[in-house]
């Protein structure tokens, strides 16, 4: 019976094992593929992160681009001043001027027919009119037909018979040789009446403007003549008057043989003329939108129709407008060809399957860019190395149970506390990038702008625009130190110095940051010197770093002590803070990297990713030595670096 029962034992045993080793199998599994799916899940947000910055840059590429086109059309607003200036700097530029009522103002159009002569009859002072010219023509009494002229400008004539009166007169006075008061009723008729065109077409201040020079030529005064005609001609060649094509023309061609500077000038006709020529073409296939354009544009804008960009920018009581010199399809298509991006412009949506999308206002409507959704192809092809691992681990567990269940249970944990820190350092990096960048964003857009009410609040925008700058500077750099310790060795350079001569060195940069914050930093040089092997500038970084956490956590102390220790074989820079200390349930992990002290955090209000003492431990191990933590005397903790002592030659 023993040696049944022996047997039932053993096969009991034995059920009891394979039931063991299934159960633990299971578990392996199922804890194994939580720890696929949270890797996944990670990986997955960190590719989301990435397409999301990735899309920022771009977005942020072309809008700075689109406002490099529509510069010029601002600028040019800027300097309108509604002037024949202002005209012929548009007219340089190849831009328009748009009135308010969403018309073209400049250039202006030509008349395209000459007044009637209905539009001159003289009315009810037909007869005064007659008198006149009678006692001028006929009796050759020039001077009592000036007489009459005068006494009907007194009567507040209309304007067609204040127009031939004032005519009369200067015609009159000049064939009497009383220049004053013949350049004077020119003067008046062209102030009145100058863009009113007389029955030929020709607006009466360009006559007034041509016998003014006539009668300057007369009295032998060739220079004011020429000024005179040279003001005439950029009148008529900038369309300061409305009048015929072909009386502009005959004016031009009149007026260029007698100009200095011919050349010149039949060159700047020329390219006004082009101007006007493109000014047409744009109100033709745009002068239906000006309107729309106007009440958009804000501080100015691009507008995309069809296919073309006009640019936009108020000016006075109108707009400057303008065609960007651009194929919009080549120019966005020019710059995404480096990404993955999908545009789409007119409103339309570049394609609804997910993923990221920026919109651009600076064009309307906006010019949208979207990214797809990172492939889950990447997703699957980790899940199956995971399986494949998985599955050889699963037969490791069934030749060595014991040790496979142990070393899996831990290996487990420890990915998962692992996963759990990455978490928590990406969140805590994304919150510490998140703010300087949000405010210096928020201040450059204010200056951009121009919303600042005085030269001291535009003074504190820079203070807070430098402040934050340093701000992420410092986590930058924290995570390049970071970086650079991780060689552990490679890159060092390691030579013989002296550690007291690197700790004042610690002091001396940490100093600024220091008194930036009321933080007193106090150093005893020893008399002798500390020699060690050591890469100055990582022996350096390591100090100021633990400065920097005895800044972080001094409290209403607001001091650190910096001190050279020396033992048989090694010699040691200590820092010492006033803060809270570090809990013993700290002290075993607050080196690891991604780590902050629970006991710690709960005592400060500054940011950090936990990676400084982490990379002050990498620099000491890459020194072949060792960081220590202790009590401080009467409250604080005390952060060593300890060193070998580097023997002097004999």
């Amino acid at each position: 019976m023993k040696p049944q029962k022996s047997g039932v034992f053993a096969r009991r045993w034995f059920a009891l094992a394979v039931a063991a080793l299934v159960a633990a199998s299971a578990g392996l599994i199922t804890l194994a593929a939580r720890s696929i799916v949270f890797e996944s899940r990670l990986l997955k947000k960190q590719a989301e992160e990435r397409l999301g910055t990735t899309a920022d840059a771009t977005a942020d590429r072309l809008r700075t681009d689109l406002e490099a086109l529509l510069d010029p059309t601002r600028r040019a607003a800027e300097a309108w001043r509604g002037d024949l200036v202002s005209v012929r700097r548009l007219a340089e530029a190849g831009l328009y001027f748009l009135s308010a009522e969403g018309r073209a103002a400049w250039p202006r159009s030509a008349l395209t027919t000459e007044p009637t002569a209905e539009e001159w009859a003289p009315g009810p002072f037909e007869d005064d009119l007659r008198a006149a010219e009678k006692w001028e023509f006929t009796t050759g009494r020039l001077a009592d037909a000036l007489v009459i002229y005068r006494e009907i400008l007194s009567k507040n004539p209309p304007p067609t018979v204040e127009i031939h009166a004032l005519k009369a007169l200067a015609a009159g006075h000049r064939k009497l040789k009383q220049i004053p008061e013949a350049l004077a009723a020119y003067a008046a008729l062209g102030d009145r009446h100058g863009e009113r065109p007389d029955p030929a077409g020709w607006p009466l201040g360009v006559l007034a403007l041509s016998r003014s020079a006539d009668i300057w030529d007369e009295n032998g005064d060739a220079a004011r003549a020429r000024a005179v005609r040279a003001a005439l001609w950029e009148d008529a060649l900038y369309q300061r008057w409305p009048m015929t094509e072909a009386a502009r023309n005959k004016t031009l061609d009149d007026l260029l043989p007698r100009l200095d500077g011919t050349a010149r000038r039949r060159e700047e006709r020329r390219r006004v003329e082009a101007w006007r020529a493109g000014a047409a073409r744009f109100w033709k296939a745009h002068g239906g939108e000006a309107a729309g354009f106007r009440s958009r544009m804000g501080a100015g804008r691009l507008f995309l129709s069809s296919g073309t960009l006009i640019a936009v920018a108020p000016a006075g009581n109108g707009a400057v407008v303008g065609v960007a010199p651009v194929d919009f399809t080549a120019w966005a298509t020019e710059r995404l060809k480096d990404t993955e991006a999908l545009w789409s412009a007119g409103g339309e949506r570049a394609g609804e399957d997910g993923g990221v999308s920026r919109s651009v206002w600076t064009v309307h409507p906006p010019l949208v860019i979207r990214w797809a959704a990172p492939n889950a192809a990447t997703e699957k092809k980790l899940f199956r190395q995971r399986a494949g691992a998985l599955a050889g681990m699963i037969g490791l567990t069934l030749l060595t149970l014991g040790a496979a269940l142990v070393l899996a249970a831990r290996a487990l944990r420890r990915e998962s506390e692992t996963a759990a820190l990455k978490t928590d350092f990406v969140a805590n990096v994304s919150h510490e990038l998140r703010t300087p960048l949000s405010s210096i964003a928020y201040i450059g857009e204010r200056l951009a702008a121009g919303r600042v009410r005085s030269d001291e609040e535009r003074r504190e925008l820079h203070d807070m625009l430098r402040q934050e700058t340093d701000r992420l500077r410092e986590l930058v750099d924290q995570a390049l130190d970071f970086s650079r310790s991780l060689a552990e060795g490679k890159g060092y350079d390691f030579k013989p110095t002296d550690l007291a001569a690197l700790a004042a060195e610690a002091r001396r940069r940490f100093d600024g940051k220091a008194r930036a914050r009321n933080f007193t930093v106090t150093y005893a040089a020893p008399k002798d010197p500390a020699p060690v092997r050591a890469d100055a500038g990582a022996v350096v970084r390591a100090v100021m770093n633990l400065l920097d956490n005895a800044l972080k956590y001094a409290g209403e102390a607001g001091r650190a002590d910096v001190a050279i220790l020396a033992a048989e074989t090694e010699v040691g820079v200590a820092v010492r803070d006033y803060g809270p200390g570090v809990a013993a349930a700290d002290r075993e992990r607050v080196f690891e990297k991604f780590v902050r002290g629970e006991h710690h955090m709960e005592r400060t209000r500054e940011g950090g990713v936990g990676l400084g003492l982490a990379m002050v431990k990498n620099i000491m191990d890459a020194h072949g030595g060792r960081a220590t933590i202790g009590d401080a005397p009467g409250g604080g903790a005390v952060f060593t670096l300890w060193f070998r002592r580097e023997e002097s030659d004999r």
